[in-house]
């Protein structure tokens, strides 16, 4: 048990390590996680079907390996989306930048490696159509300067798209309690494999606390937690929250 205690402090001090790391489980986990929500990605991305701007401008942050690109350009009526990808951790970066190139997509896709807060400081006032997360605010190191952020840059009317795992919800159950106190348990273990995902974050609350209105759907999925065969209960909320 030392042993192991000392090597997650050290993989907690050690920040490349810890990113490293992350950088070799993400793209094995997502897998399984973009199976799972494929409904939930489809949904929150059928927002821009309906906008029929000659343009629109969407920053993903933490976009990760890039899953979601394969759902964006699918989407048929769309005149022209400038689509900008934010991945600060070098692996996934590069395998973001492999897939676009494989993909012969139809719409314009940038690319930054920068972390989300650190690329949306130099994005200007109410410029922004479109802002899109999936398992992102979980782990943040400073979620409510970030949301301040996407809500200063996104324009009047603009949307925050997202799909998040969240605390549990359900309070009338007794299965959420229990649930709910290993999701505060497992927390600082799981934050230092995990990139610094927290488990037991209350995200909806913090994205109306900076002034977005929202009325996400809840849903339960079950991705494999792999690289082991185990089942991972995972509450989700996702929807869109307008400025």
């Amino acid at each position: 048990m030392l042993l192991i205690a000392l090597f997650l402090g050290f993989l907690y001090v050690h920040d490349e390590s810890k990113h490293a790391l992350f950088g070799k489980l993400w793209p094995r986990l997502t897998n399984s996680l973009t199976t799972r929500t494929v409904l939930q990605r489809n949904a929150v991305l059928q927002v821009l079907n309906g906008d029929n701007s000659d343009s629109i401008k969407l920053i993903e942050i933490g976009a990760g390996t890039g899953e979601n690109i394969a759902f964006i350009d699918k989407l048929e009526n769309v005149a022209k989306i400038n689509y900008i990808g934010v991945e600060p951790n070098e692996a996934l970066y590069n395998l973001l930048l492999n897939r676009i190139h494989t993909l012969n997509p139809k719409f314009k896709y940038e690319t930054s490696m920068k972390f989300g807060g650190e690329y949306l400081n130099r994005v200007a006032d109410n410029s922004v159509d479109y802002i899109l997360t999936t398992f992102v605010l979980c782990s943040v190191d400073e979620q409510q300067s970030l949301l301040k952020e996407m809500y200063r840059v996104l324009k009047p009317g603009g949307k925050l798209l997202y799909v998040e795992h969240v605390l549990y919800y359900d309070e009338a159950r007794l299965a959420s309690h229990i649930f709910k106190g290993l999701q505060i348990v497992l927390t600082p273990i799981w934050r230092l494999i995990a990139g610094g995902c927290e488990l037991h974050r209350d995200t909806e609350s913090a994205i109306k606390s900076v002034g977005f209105s929202t009325s996400p759907q809840r849903e339960m999925v079950y991705p494999i937690l792999e690289p082991f065969p185990l089942y991972m209960p995972l509450p989700l909320k996702y929807g869109s929250a307008t400025k």
